[in-house]
């Protein structure tokens, strides 16, 4: 039986994106699949895995002219892959999607919902506020176009089924697995003392800014330092941060890793691994209410205690498996007390190995179709 050609198209993900690289094109290789990815170039480890190739493109920011262009740049170069099955991680590719379609009527397509993209444009914040009217319009176009896709991943329980893609949907969680440290090495130092950890997205409505009143405010009682690890869209909140930081007189207690460039995957998880508390103040905006954030999987498995925001659905989550305690006001005795009692979650339910029994029953289905044709 020959070998099922996989292929990845993503605009502003990296190469070695934590959903596309580590879970789905990971196991897809792991199940005999040849796979291949297009993706924003990314510095740090080059992986080398069998069955996996991948074709670094140039960055762009979100708002750049070259990403109106990336549904025909994109074109060429995925019919030049010649693959079986393309994977789109991204709206504006939906259009390449369906010119392949059309130009390969016998391939296969999968739309992976990363996040609720109309909301995020309404919502989001690092959006301009010129072009949020475009919600609508998203929407009745992603709607439009899977009509002619084989299936539809949501990595949220949340988005199902926003697209009503009915019997073609499917969940593939944003869980959580070890891949990506199984065989690395921090490349930042480790801190010896303890500190506070805020990973992914530097955004306000991500919890910036509540981070750092608390973070500033804890310091008042006793010094901690805080490391800020991610990406952030929008290169004025780190100018904010930084004054804030320099205003409080703390510099010496703080610590950007990441901020204008993509930040390894690998090495936001040795920072969890390591630290004291984990960070996660969201705002409850529409595009994150109701969404169980990577995070959230990230600390459990790793068994690090987080600070959330005080959300039923999330505190209601905690209950079910432990990863840490909401945010209401404490005293820093009493999250200190927290932390030490803190008793980690010790299931399974963090982790990957059940959504891949999803995507692996998802290829089965492709390849015995491709088989039977």
């Amino acid at each position: 039986m020959p070998k099922l050609h996989i292929c990845h198209l993503s605009v502003l993900n990296p190469i070695h994106h934590t959903r596309i690289f580590f879970k789905l094109a990971w196991t897809q290789a792991k199940l005999g699949c040849k796979v291949s990815i297009l993706a924003q170039a990314q510095k740090g480890h080059q992986w080398q895995i069998t069955n996996i190739q991948t074709y670094p493109q140039p960055t762009f920011s979100r708002l750049s002219i070259r990403r109106l262009l990336t549904p025909f740049i994109y074109l060429r170069k995925a019919l030049k892959r010649k693959a079986d099955v393309y994977t789109i991680h991204t709206p504006e590719l939906l259009l390449t999607a369906l010119l392949l379609k059309a130009l390969r009527p016998s391939i296969s397509l999968i739309y992976d919902v990363h996040e609720d993209y109309a909301k995020n444009i309404q919502f989001a914040g690092y959006y301009p506020k010129a072009i949020r009217f475009l919600a609508k319009a998203i929407r009745v176009y992603e709607k439009f176009a899977i009509r002619f896709f084989d299936y539809v991943t949501y990595a949220e329980y949340c988005y199902h089924d926003i697209l009503n893609a009915k019997q073609k949907a499917y969940i593939l969680r944003n869980s959580f697995t070890n891949r990506p440290i199984a065989h690395t090495t921090p490349q930042t130092p480790i801190p010896s003392r303890p500190y506070l950890l805020y990973t992914g997205t530097i955004a306000e409505n991500w919890g910036i800014k509540e981070t750092l009143k608390l973070w500033i405010e804890w310091n008042k009682h006793q010094e901690i330092l805080l490391i800020v690890a991610g990406f952030a869209p929008q290169p004025q909140i780190l100018t904010d941060i930084q004054q804030q930081v320099e205003a409080a007189n703390l510099s010496h207690n703080f610590q950007l890793i990441g901020g204008n460039t993509y930040l390894p995957y690998t090495e936001i998880i040795h920072l969890i691994k390591h630290c004291w508390l984990g960070l996660a103040l969201y705002k409850l905006r529409p595009n994150i209410k109701g969404k169980i954030p990577t995070k959230f999987y990230e600390f459990m498995a790793n068994k690090k205690p987080l600070l959330f925001t005080n959300d039923p659905q999330w505190i209601d989550f905690n209950q079910k498996y432990p990863l840490g305690f909401p945010w209401q006001n404490q005293t820093l005795s009493q999250i200190q007390t927290a932390i030490q009692s803190f008793k980690p979650h010790q299931g399974k339910e963090a982790y990957w190995t059940q959504d891949e029994q999803t995507l692996q029953a998802i290829i089965q289905q492709i390849q015995s179709k491709k088989t039977n044709d």
